[in-house]
């Protein structure tokens, strides 16, 4: 792998992470607006959130595994959620 598919992956890991992140944020937000908020989801999202905000502020170019893995896992996921 060159040196810029390096850097591009790692981009593409800190993107796919930054979204979802957003995307919890957001239903945390629309839970939190409703009569009766589900309290369960909403811990369970911001446990999410919390998570791969970790996950990004830890993530290092050159861990390559970590990277194809984000990718992998949350690429799609992160790509659903723009389509909305």
């Amino acid at each position: 792998m060159t040196e810029r598919n390096k850097w591009e992956r790692y981009d593409l890991a800190r993107a796919a992470l930054s979204i979802m992140v957003s995307h919890y944020a957001e239903l945390i937000g629309d839970e939190g607006k409703k009569a009766a908020p589900d309290a369960t989801k909403i811990h369970a999202w911001e446990d999410l959130q919390f998570e791969l905000s970790r996950r990004q502020s830890r993530l290092l170019v050159d861990d390559e595994g970590e990277v194809e893995q984000i990718n992998s896992t949350y690429g799609p996921q992160a790509a659903a959620v723009m389509k909305r």
